[in-house]
């Protein structure tokens, strides 16, 4: 009886050990599906796998011994797993890293442009205030007419014998001049300067000439020493007139002046500016075009190898993940081998259930890369565009023409505040200037 059993323990350790070796050859087979294991690792595994051969011929599966192996291969084909997250992250920062190089496109100069779009404002402001603001050119101007005008007038006066006032009453003295040498009554030879020697050549007999009485010049002493004192008492009133005003019109021209000549150098200072970042902006806008270009086809590129790449380890992670989980059949010692490993055994199933497990583990989500950002010329017209927009000429003008066409739009506001004003001569020139070239022959 106790033979028997013995027969029978014999049978059932002989069917055993055979099934475990038909599973220890699929699990076999089923490693050489994965690819890339690494040689070490590889080599670590085939001759785990060979000494677990071996002792299936002389053990169970139960084995302690046997079972240790087998924890080992599977710590192996685990750890093979667990290295593709040192890869993944790998490429996780690469592809951030490309994004952050698109990023960079955008965000090239654009700090700069910012700074020199606020200081061509701020030169704008700067100059409209010196031209127009308080105690500004403008108001200067506004003093210079105040305080030049009666002056003006005056000059107007006597410039213009159809002006009434200081003139007239100048006129009006000039025609009470007394007799001189070339009046009437010398040409009719009334007047003689030697009034005895006239008489003494015609014997006393001798008084008219041509029926005229001689007189001797001195009967227009009076006439003329009252002439004079009309006329130094006028110029006098001429001379007091000037002198009163001439001081505050001369101070009020030479504020105006150095206004306006510090006015220049802000209008210059503002062109300067304002060319410096239409300059800066068309730069910008243009390496932005090809930066950004050249920066997203190498995230493309990347994308696309990192995107496989989590293809391939999706697979591989497929394939460990089911080695793994029938090498976990060997170690169980209460297992029914005889369900394992079928075409569509249960670690096929336990796999394809643990898909999005998978897939989530051995790929991350990829960054959408950042769009081109905005980047527009600045706003025409600028000097030297010679291109249509806003009141530009047409992109046939000349330099001149669309310079002149950018004042206009610039300082339209200047210019009108003055001309509104009349001055007789407004001496606002705002093209006097040196004239600013933004970027020369730019369409």
């Amino acid at each position: 009886m106790q033979q028997g059993v013995g027969i029978e323990s014999g049978v059932l350790i002989g069917s055993v050990s055979e099934q475990f070796q038909t599973r220890l050859n699929n699990v076999q087979d089923a490693l050489k599906e994965i690819p890339h294991q690494g040689k070490m690792r590889q080599m670590a595994i085939d001759s785990l796998m060979q000494a677990v051969a071996k002792k299936s011929n002389e053990t169970a599966a139960g084995s302690p011994t046997v079972a240790e192996q087998l924890t080992q291969v599977k710590a192996l084909l685990w750890d093979l797993l667990n290295g593709f997250q040192a890869e993944i992250e790998n490429e996780v920062t690469a592809l951030s890293n490309a994004n952050t190089l698109i990023t960079n496109c955008n965000n090239a100069g654009v700090t700069d442009d910012e700074q020199k779009e606020n200081t061509s404002n701020d030169e704008k402001t700067d100059h409209e205030t010196c031209r127009t603001g308080t105690d500004g050119e403008f108001t200067k101007r506004q003093a210079v007419e105040t305080a030049c005008r009666d002056l003006i007038n005056r000059v107007e006066e006597f410039r213009s014998t159809a002006d009434p006032g200081a003139h007239a009453t100048c006129v009006t003295h000039l025609s009470a001049i007394p007799c001189t040498g070339g009046c009437a009554d010398y040409v009719a030879g009334k007047y003689a300067t030697d009034v005895p020697h006239v008489f003494e050549r015609n014997g006393g007999a001798v008084k008219q000439i041509e029926s005229v009485d001689i007189q001797h010049v001195s009967v227009e002493s009076a006439g003329w020493t009252s002439h004079q004192s009309t006329m130094k008492s006028f110029w006098e009133g001429q001379h007091t007139y000037w002198d009163t005003r001439a001081s505050g019109c001369k101070t009020a021209v030479t504020n105006w002046k150095t206004k306006r000549d510090a006015c220049d150098t802000e209008q210059n200072t503002f062109e300067q500016a304002f060319c410096t970042w239409v300059s800066h902006r068309n730069s910008r806008c243009s390496t932005l075009v090809t930066c950004h270009a050249d920066k997203l086809g190498d995230f493309t590129t990347l994308n696309t190898t990192h995107t496989g790449h989590d293809t391939n380890r999706v697979a591989v992670a497929e394939i460990v993940q089911r080695v793994i989980c029938l090498v976990g059949v060997l170690e169980n010692n209460a297992a029914d081998l005889g369900a394992y490993p079928a075409s569509n055994d249960a670690c096929d199933t336990k796999v394809t259930n643990n898909n999005s497990e998978i897939v989530a583990a051995m790929t991350r989500a990829k960054p959408t890369p950042d769009p081109i950002d905005d980047c527009f010329d600045v706003n025409r017209p600028w000097p030297s565009d010679g291109d249509t927009g806003g009141n530009q000429p047409a992109g046939t003008a000349s330099p001149g023409t669309a310079f002149n066409g950018w004042y206009s739009t610039l300082f339209g506001t200047i210019q009108s505040t003055f001309s509104a004003e009349s001055f007789p001569d407004n001496d606002l020139d705002l093209t006097d200037t040196a004239r600013a070239e933004c970027i020369t022959g730019v369409a």
